[in-house]
């Protein structure tokens, strides 16, 4: 898929609920903010591996977030804590996140992401480096009836 490709969709496929981009490295951040401005009734955003993906974009499209319930952003090598803090503030509806191999969050951008996202029944933060043992494990408690999925790494 690419990023042209992403860019037609989202300008003729207004309507769409979810998409799946997992594994499209090649497609630019812009061409998923585009998505996301266009795409009004989108709830499920499957991102996983867009390398292309950086905070910049995830500010300029934070506020559709307030939509999204299921969101993959797995592996994403560019999101650092200050991407995952301009999603924070409008993940109040998320039920379902894909954190895993986050390498540059770390536990102050995560504790405000799960303080915002209240709702959230599942959170994958397998291989997310910047977090200690201990933090996992206070935010896992913060979560009661939230499935989550942690390893910690050495």
């Amino acid at each position: 898929v690419t990023s042209d490709a992403v860019f037609s969709l989202a300008s003729r496929c207004t309507s769409l609920t979810e998409l799946d981009l997992g594994g499209c490295e090649r497609v630019r951040g812009q061409a998923i903010v585009e998505v996301l401005n266009s795409c009004s009734n989108l709830t499920h955003l499957d991102v996983t591996q867009c390398h292309q993906l950086l905070d910049v974009h995830l500010r300029a499209s934070s506020t559709h977030f307030t939509r999204i319930t299921r969101l993959r952003l797995g592996y994403c090598r560019a999101i650092s804590d200050q991407g995952l803090k301009d999603v924070a503030r409008f993940v109040h509806a998320m039920q379902d996140c894909d954190l895993r191999g986050l390498r540059k969050i770390t536990e102050a951008s995560l504790t405000k992401f799960i303080y915002e996202a209240r709702n959230l029944q599942k959170l994958d933060v397998r291989g997310c480096q910047g977090l200690s043992e201990e933090s996992l494990e206070s935010m896992r408690r913060s979560l009661p009836n939230c499935n989550f999925i942690y390893s910690h790494v050495n």
